[in-house]
């Protein structure tokens, strides 16, 4: 009678444990699970935030470039090599624009960055990897092409780029605004990357409004 005692015991303990195994596993998976949600919405934060801020900056070109009456940058003060970063932040600062048009800037188009210089704009600062902001005249079929491709069939447009952001949050905005259908996603479209150090890690190439001449376009 001990012995059958002992091995109801035993039988029980077995049994036990196997229903704590499955407990953990479907522990585990529930946590997984979890776990991607928690992912994937912070993806679509990210991506709502990105896709908010883009707008406003497509908004702010378009109405400089309508109260100047003049191409944004040939308005501009300097319009050398740093020109792609000047035009943005003559969209918060009027000393960007030169004498001819300073009249009629009727800014700040967007609000002004966390600190002076470091071209990352205060919206963006809780996107995962934002680092640099600039506003870059290409062609509309090709914002990643050399500028001097501009034409009168392939004009210039103004494109935000924002360099190292994660491939997966580009790929979530691209889906919000250029939909899946899209072959070759990363050159198509309003919404463009390329690899910025690593495949995972890429720069982001937004077009927004159409340039008023095709001259003094950017490089790189």
């Amino acid at each position: 009678m001990k012995a059958l005692s002992l091995f109801r015991f035993t039988q029980k303990g077995a049994m036990f444990g196997l229903d704590g195994r499955i407990a953990l596993v479907i522990f585990a998976s529930i946590s997984t699970i979890a776990g991607a949600s928690i992912f994937f919405n912070r993806l679509d934060a990210q991506a709502t935030v990105l896709h908010g801020e883009l707008k406003a900056l497509h908004e702010a070109i378009k109405t400089m470039q309508s109260d100047f009456e003049n191409d944004l940058y040939a308005s501009l003060d300097n319009t050398g090599a740093t020109r792609h970063q000047n035009a943005l932040n003559a969209l918060f600062d009027e000393t960007q624009i030169n004498a001819t048009h300073q009249n009629n800037w009727h800014g700040p188009y967007i609000d002004e960055f966390i600190q002076p210089g470091t071209r990352i704009y205060k919206a963006l600062n809780n996107v995962e990897g934002v680092t640099t902001v600039t506003i870059q005249k290409h062609p509309k079929m090709d914002a990643i092409s050399n500028a001097d491709a501009c034409s009168n069939a392939d004009p210039c447009y103004y494109w935000v780029r924002i360099r190292k952001m994660p491939l997966k949050v580009i790929q979530k905005l691209n889906d919000r605004i250029d939909g899946s259908g899209e072959t070759t996603p990363e050159d198509e479209g309003r919404v463009q990357w390329n690899d910025d150090g690593s495949a995972e890690v890429v720069n982001l190439w937004y077009i927004t409004e159409q340039a008023l001449n095709n001259t003094n376009g950017s490089v790189g």
